[in-house]
């Protein structure tokens, strides 16, 4: 995992950083980021490609807005299913996903109101 390369880079290099790599919950917040990250960066490329219209894009965003109201109701059910790395990391850890889960739905909940606007 690029986890441990990074770990060991950090402590090469002596420092301050690396407790964060060791740290469960921090991790566990990193993963989910990326996880989010990547779906916005998805919905960026598509809104920025060519032979698009008001139309489409306007259906791509409503379509995003439906997604992130299914995610935070799957994520207050207890899955993580759509966040790959984050339900990776919650199985293959001792982390809970209880750490993270009021987090998640606070942050879904705020970039519904984003994108609604």
């Amino acid at each position: 995992m690029l986890k441990d390369e990074v770990v060991v880079f950090l402590t090469e290099k002596q420092s301050d950083l690396v407790h964060h790599f060791r740290n469960d919950s921090w991790l566990l917040k990193l993963f989910y980021l990326s996880d989010v990250l990547e779906n916005l960066n998805k919905l960026n490329l598509f809104l920025q490609g060519e032979n698009t219209n008001v139309f489409t894009l306007k259906s791509k965003i409503e379509a995003f807005i439906k997604k992130l109201n299914i995610w935070k109701q799957k994520v207050e059910n207890d899955s993580f299913e759509m966040f790959s790395s984050t339900e990776d990391f919650l199985a293959n850890n001792d982390a809970e996903s209880n750490v993270i889960k009021p987090l998640v739905i606070d942050h879904l909940s705020n970039l519904l109101k984003q994108f609604q606007k």
